[in-house]
């Protein structure tokens, strides 16, 4: 499951840069689940267009601390490398539980984020832990895009074949075919053997 919802929120997250938004926000109180149980990003309201198809300016912090990067404390620009260690958090925290810095005030996460360099390990056995791992780089430039780490995360699995579906649907068809028949015959029967209980109680009746 956590594969196939980095795969979907990341995929999300790499359209709306591709429109120019960058989000600012990503956390898991900010993501919803559909009636068809599919993941939704929500609350775009501190969300930014970039001035360029790269950045923003930034005149003050914006988001949530324990899922902001680094340059999301001190930089002047800021730009999609900034969602995408947000969004790495949001993932990292599904597979393992575990709320990024947790237990530490705003003061302590922005010391240990950009002057420790401290970075979220990624355990070696999570779901393209190599790329997860990448999202976390201190330099911005050097995190993979979105789009690229949801196609990491996109499902292993190969569509079955067209023509032997096309076999079983037919066969499916005949046997509801066979099933049907059998039950209109059992319907006449049905009919007839009333009719014949009725004929019965008519002659009783008249005798």
């Amino acid at each position: 499951e956590v594969r196939r919802y980095a795969h979907s929120l990341f995929r999300t997250l790499g359209q709306l840069h591709e429109c120019g938004l960058l989000v600012r926000d990503i956390k898991p109180d900010n993501i919803l689940v559909d009636s068809y149980g599919e993941l939704v990003l929500s609350d775009f309201g501190i969300s930014e267009i970039m001035q360029t198809t790269t950045h923003v300016a930034q005149s003050q912090l914006k988001g949530t601390f324990a899922y902001m990067s680094p340059e999301a404390f001190s930089a002047k620009q800021v730009g999609p490398p900034l969602d995408n260690w947000s969004m790495a958090c949001v993932v990292l925290e599904m597979y393992t539980g575990e709320v990024p810095c947790r237990g530490m005030q705003m003061q302590q996460i922005m010391y240990a984020v950009c002057v420790d360099r401290r970075v979220p390990e990624v355990p070696a056995d999570a779901p393209a832990a190599d790329v997860l791992q990448q999202c976390f780089a201190f330099a911005p430039g050097d995190r993979p895009k979105a789009i690229d780490i949801a196609q990491a995360f996109a499902p292993n699995f190969e569509p079955p074949p067209v023509q032997p579906v096309i076999a079983q649907l037919e066969q499916r068809c005949e046997d509801l075919q066979a099933v049907n028949d059998k039950l209109v015959q059992e319907n006449v029967d049905l009919k007839q053997q009333l009719q014949a209980q009725q004929e019965i109680t008519e002659q009783i009746t008249e005798a």
